[in-house]
């Protein structure tokens, strides 16, 4: 038994001495990959990334860059992910924990993001979204792709600076997990709201109301109706 428990110690000693003498190479590996799988394009309905000394380091569990901005893809008109022009960030660093439950947890510097501002219409307590939609079936890829690699891992998201529309909200803290494949629990700056997939659209409820976005379908069901009461 004692030479069993020998073994395992010189072995894990020999792993982490490798790992420590490779892990500059390790790194720079891993940033390769990953600078390239950010550069290739993908379709005008996946993000583009434009990105400046973006490097991994493998010994510290962490992501670094300088600038990262994000393009929004290009979906047919009137759907709500048009809205969003952009997502910018700078000099940030995002970090894995893996103690007890795995965390990622990113800090930024400033971070900007630029949409068009959204029109509400009230009806039996929903404020839904009168000029844009989700396309049927994306909200649903969304929460499995992410609830498929994300689980319930917590991801933080901290910046000095938030602008919106160039406005600077000044220091914010996002937090988001998933409760389950069909909800998104997210806290901002102690404020929570949920984002609930359901067959007709999205529901984001927060403490104050509840805001919609209707699927393809149903919205454009409703615009034909009230076309025809016109």
């Amino acid at each position: 038994m004692n030479k069993i428990i020998i073994f395992f110690v010189i072995l894990l000693l020999s792993l982490s001495s490798l790992i420590i003498f490779y892990q500059e190479d390790i790194s720079a590996k891993l940033s390769e990959n990953l600078n390239r799988n950010l550069e290739k394009d993908w379709g005008k309905d996946h993000p583009k990334y434009i990105k400046y000394n973006l490097k991994v380091d493998f010994l510290e569990l962490s992501i670094s860059w300088d600038k990262l901005n994000i393009l929004a893809p290009v979906f047919p008109e009137g759907h709500f992910i048009n809205s969003i022009k952009n997502i910018d960030s700078s000099n940030c660093i995002l970090e894995v924990s893996l103690a007890f439950k795995i965390k990622l947890e990113a800090v930024c510097e400033e971070i900007r993001i630029g949409f068009d501002i959204y029109e509400w219409e009230l009806y039996q307590n929903l404020n839904i979204s009168k000029l844009h939609f989700i396309k049927f079936g994306y909200y649903r890829n969304i929460f499995e792709d992410l609830y498929g690699k994300q689980g319930d891992h917590i991801v933080t998201i901290n910046t000095n600076n938030l602008y919106i529309n160039n406005t600077n909200q000044g220091d914010y803290r996002i937090e988001y997990y998933f409760q389950d494949e069909n909800s998104i629990k997210i806290n901002i700056n102690k404020s929570d709201l949920t984002i609930k997939r359901q067959n007709e659209g999205l529901n984001i409820h927060t403490t104050d109301s509840d805001y919609f976005f209707l699927n393809s379908n149903y919205f454009n069901n409703t615009m034909e109706s009230e076309s025809t009461d016109d």
